[in-house]
């Protein structure tokens, strides 16, 4: 009994591990994350007057119902191909 319930943990363990390089590892299209979603949104508003389509993940509301409050915000570009342009406009910003 308790080698197959070692061999269940293990083996829950190691998908979850799966799971989490397969599924939850940073999207190619993300640009940066914070703490502060004034500075998300800002960013945001910032490159869409710039012409850059984007769009937030893990905002406040959902943050706090979800993750309690323990993830954070993320901003990311919809055309993949706005990235690098994106990059550069949100540094020579700062």
């Amino acid at each position: 009994m308790t080698d197959r319930l070692l061999l269940f943990l293990c083996l829950l363990f190691f998908g979850v591990i799966i799971y989490y390089l397969l599924f939850r590892t940073p999207k190619s299209d993300m640009l940066f994350s914070a703490e502060s979603d004034n500075e998300i949104y800002s960013a945001q508003e910032f490159l869409e007057e710039s012409g850059i389509k984007t769009y937030i993940k893990n905002h406040a509301q959902f943050r706090i119902k979800n993750y309690g409050g323990l993830a954070n915000a993320s901003l990311h570009v919809i055309d993949p191909a706005d990235k690098d342009r994106a990059l550069r406009i949100l540094q020579n910003r700062r």
